[in-house]
């Protein structure tokens, strides 16, 4: 840059513009040239007031002073104890927050856990981690041992079961061989599975003797038959006609066996003083005009029915607190059950009716729970539970029927009745839809199905011939 100009005698000139030296400074240059700008007027209302500042100064004091003070505690404490006088944020704010996922723990504050639960912790996980790989394997097992377990077990039962002379025991080991088989069969089958389960099948399938009646026809149909439907709970047959108790209507209805009409021959009626009918009997042979059907009402009553004299009452010397139950005849006898009282009465017959007081035929503290009678030399009685007593000699004592071998135990059997060699009697098991044939020592032999049994109330044998009503109809029935 040129300060000067040569003039024309080879001098230089300074500018005419130019300052002294000493105004000509560095700090002076920077400072443009002409009349400094005015100054900013100052509003006096934007600054507080001496005043305020002070009083404002006084209340941060006062609000700092407490920390101010914990801060000097904390320390000289932390100066006479050695810790340091800094102590770390354990959450150091801002945006990003660790939440403690990492474990971080106050260097004051926190504690390592104490060394027996660590060791729990430890030895917890090895359980899991032993559990993971044995249970498996337990759960698993090996099929093949556990199928050759079972049917070695159920091979044993056969076994036993073949030497067995019992058969409710004979019957209980063949169930669990077949449970058992039926239980390996589930882990895969196998010929000699099956040809066990075959075997055990056909056993149990021969103790259960199911036999189909040789004979059952419709004698006559009572759907249509009065007012009410018929509802049969007793069965009495003579040679020429079945006997029919209504408990619907609380009648007794005749049905000749040549395919005649029915009709009804007793009826509850207050005026002509029939009670309702309780149970009904028929006697083959009698001084009474022939043979001729029982009937025995509520009252008390016996009343006599044939088919050449028609209904009449004929004497009858009820003790004065008899309640009938159900009667029963053998030969020219009657013989009154009353299960309140735990007795059978025995009425001796003459052609008047029963005018003499009854014997005591039979009296056992079993005969309580007693709702059907049958008498044939002995006396069998059939319980409401399902239970069937046989009364020896003397009638002393009492032998339960076992029923052993049979597959369902009776449930509420009607009346026993006598088969026709006297060594069997059977028995209507309505709710399992069968007749039962037991054994006069109370083991069981055999028992008929049939489709038309479904639904029975009543049976009775006579003469050899089997009568069940079922379905709205009266059946006769061959076994």
């Amino acid at each position: 840059m040129a300060y000067a100009a040569a003039n024309g005698n080879g001098e230089h000139q300074p500018p005419s513009n130019t300052r002294p030296r000493q105004a000509r400074s560095f700090s002076r240059g920077l400072v443009s040239p002409g009349a400094p700008p005015t100054r900013p007027e100052i509003l006096a209302e934007d600054l507080p007031l001496a005043a305020e500042l002070a009083a404002g100064q006084r209340a941060r004091a006062a609000i700092n002073s407490p920390v101010s003070e914990t801060l000097a505690a904390e320390n000289g404490a932390a100066i006479s104890g050695g810790t340091p006088l800094i102590r770390p944020r354990t959450n150091m704010g801002g945006r990003w927050k660790g939440g403690n996922s990492f474990g971080h723990r106050s260097v004051i504050g926190g504690q390592l856990p104490p060394a027996w639960l660590v060791i729990l912790g430890a030895m917890v996980v090895l359980v899991l981690l032993a559990g993971i790989a044995t249970v498996p394997r337990l759960l698993d097992g090996d099929d093949g041992e556990r199928v050759a377990t079972l049917v070695t077990g159920a091979q044993q039962r056969i076994a036993a079961s073949n030497a067995q002379a019992d058969p409710a025991q004979k019957r209980a080991l063949l169930t669990e061989a077949q449970a058992m088989l039926l239980a390996a069969r589930e882990k895969g089958e196998d010929a000699q599975t099956e040809r066990l389960i075959s075997e055990v099948a056909g056993a149990i399938s021969q103790m259960d003797n199911v036999f189909e009646p040789q004979l059952v026809e419709a004698v006559v149909s009572l759907e249509q038959f009065g007012s009410k439907p018929v509802a049969v709970t007793r069965i009495a047959a003579g040679n020429e006609t079945a006997y029919l108790l209504d408990v619907n209507s609380s009648q007794v209805i005749a049905v000749p066996l040549n395919g005649s009409e029915p009709q009804v021959v007793f009826s509850e009626n207050k005026d002509e003083k029939h009670g309702k009918p309780v149970s009904i009997a028929h006697l083959d042979q009698s001084d009474l005009g022939g043979p001729v059907l029982l009937i025995a009402d509520t009252g008390n009553k016996l009343w006599v029915y044939s088919r050449g004299d028609g209904l009449r009452s004929v004497s009858f010397a009820a003790p004065g607190n008899l309640s009938i139950s159900d009667i029963a005849v053998n030969g020219a006898d009657l013989y009154v059950l009353d299960s309140g009282q735990s007795t059978v009465y025995r009425f001796l017959q003459t052609p008047q009716g029963f005018p003499n007081a009854p014997l005591v035929a039979l009296k056992n503290a079993d005969l309580s729970d007693a709702r059907r009678l049958m008498v044939d030399g002995e006396f069998i009685t059939s319980d409401a539970d399902g239970r069937v007593h046989r009364f020896l000699a003397g009638g002393q004592t009492a032998i339960t029927f076992s029923e052993a071998g049979i597959d369902r135990p009776l449930v509420a059997p009607e009346s026993v009745q006598a088969m026709a060699d006297q060594g069997e009697v059977a028995v209507l098991d309505a709710s399992n839809d069968r007749i039962v044939v037991l054994r006069r020592d109370g083991g069981f032999d055999r028992q008929y199905r049939h489709k038309d049994f479904e639904g029975a109330s009543a049976f009775a044998i006579s003469n050899g011939e089997a009568f069940m009503f079922s379905g709205g109809q009266l059946r006769r029935v061959i076994l």
